[in-house]
């Protein structure tokens, strides 16, 4: 997803990035075996429709580039409906694992391009950190409380 940011205007990128809701409707519906009713539907269709009317997304969203973002849309997608499957796991072991693998990847993503970060970006890290991983708790217990195709318009 924020690669798709250096290349392509960021109107654009969050016009893939809200389809992301429609993704784990279907999903959910097709891998989770929830029940997805036509008013859910016109939520989540009425939602995107809002987003794409206020985004005016340029025919640069139609792009080779695009496709960064249209991966990191879907990306979203099963990392919603991986964590209704995994629904009966500890919402802290969860949340670890996840940050875990985020760290590792994005370590390796580093490889031959560290740079050290000063003072100011290590505290906006740590505090992007601690309120990243709230959110994280949040949704996951969210998505223990509720189906994912219930969950998804409220991404809008």
């Amino acid at each position: 997803f924020y690669a798709a940011v250096v290349y392509l205007p960021l109107a654009d990128v969050m016009s893939f990035y809200m389809a992301g809701p429609i993704y784990v409707a279907a999903l959910s519906h097709l891998l989770l075996g929830e029940k997805v009713g036509w008013r859910r539907w016109m939520a989540i269709l009425v939602g995107f429709c809002g987003v794409l009317i206020m985004l005016k997304p340029s025919s640069a969203a139609f792009s080779l580039s695009s496709t960064f973002a249209l991966a990191g849309s879907i990306s979203f997608a099963f990392a919603i409906i991986l964590n209704r499957r995994l629904r009966g796991t500890s919402d802290t072991s969860l949340v670890t694992w996840q940050t875990i693998g985020t760290l590792l990847v994005g370590g390796f993503l580093t490889i031959g391009n560290w740079q050290t970060p000063s003072s100011l970006d290590f505290g906006a890290m740590l505090l992007l950190g601690i309120v990243s991983c709230g959110a994280h708790l949040m949704i996951t217990r969210a998505l223990k409380l509720a189906p994912a195709s219930t969950l998804a318009p409220l991404h809008y």
